[in-house]
């Protein structure tokens, strides 16, 4: 039997998987006691009418599974478990299991290519810290322009496109969409220019692919909506929409210059 000395943790945010565990869910990020009767009311009708609970948990056990099984395949063998930062099962239960599997080693992966890698890494860290022999912590830096990723978004848009009849492309528009941070958590976080990265390699890709270059549009769910934006459609809510140019790829470029602009961003660290 080989000795499995490596074992790797994939780390999500987390979520309740039942209706019952969303009280402990919201506080362990808020603290306890943040939340009212009306809002948690609120948040338990939102899961109930999703299934009654995150699918986040079962994904990531299903993907833990299937990077077991390629790891295995290419002469790996080396185990993998689930960590949430929020719910059950912790990432300091999951260090903990792979370390009694005999792990001194251990590589941490979070499944979302944009994320602040920071918190999972101290997460990480203090798990190992706290056992009689730390394991050693790898951690996988964002993967938000790794191009298989990019590769893969890629495909499925010019898929996508191509489904798209051809007398309805002009007025079609691509949007990107993503789960926002509030403002005061933004301004400290690498995501926004991690979501930007990824859209430019992804368009690269398109045009690269040969596909028609749809009109672009970048979403933002849930927490945004007080911010200040202008009205001239250069903001991420809006932008891209609509108007057809001779270049499309340089309209492209410009349209993600000003968005990074108007978000107080360094256009010129991430555009031509």
């Amino acid at each position: 039997m080989v000795h499995q000395a490596t074992g790797v943790v994939l780390m999500a945010y987390g979520g309740p998987e039942r209706l019952e565990e969303i009280p402990a869910f919201l506080d362990d990020i808020l603290g306890k006691g943040w939340i009212s009767d009306e809002h948690l009311e609120e948040i338990t009708e939102r899961y109930r009418a999703i299934g009654g609970g995150s699918p986040i948990t079962a994904i990531t056990r299903r993907q833990a599974e299937s990077l077991e099984r390629r790891l295995a395949d290419a002469g790996r063998p080396w185990p993998a478990a689930v960590g949430m930062r929020h719910s059950e099962p912790f990432i300091s239960e999951a260090v903990s299991s792979l370390v009694g599997k005999g792990c001194s080693r251990l590589v941490g992966l979070t499944v979302s290519p944009h994320t602040w890698t920071d918190a999972y890494r101290r997460a990480l860290v203090e798990a190992a810290d706290s056992l009689r022999e730390p394991p050693e912590i790898v951690v996988v830096e964002g993967w938000h322009t790794n191009p298989s990723f990019l590769d893969a978004w890629a495909d499925s848009v010019k898929e996508a496109w191509e489904a798209v009849p051809v007398d309805g492309q002009a007025r079609a528009t691509l949007i990107f969409t993503a789960h926002s941070l509030p403002v005061s958590v933004a301004a400290g976080s690498p995501y926004e220019a991690q979501l930007l990265e990824t859209i430019e390699g992804v368009m690269e890709r398109v045009y690269d692919r040969g596909a028609t270059a749809p009109g672009m549009a970048v979403s933002e769910e849930q927490c945004r909506g007080s911010r200040n934006r202008p009205d001239d459609g250069g903001s991420l809510r809006g932008a891209g929409r609509g108007v057809p140019r001779p270049d499309p790829r340089q309209a492209w470029r410009r349209q993600l210059s000003l968005q990074a602009r108007t978000e107080g961003g360094d256009p010129e660290a991430r555009v031509d």
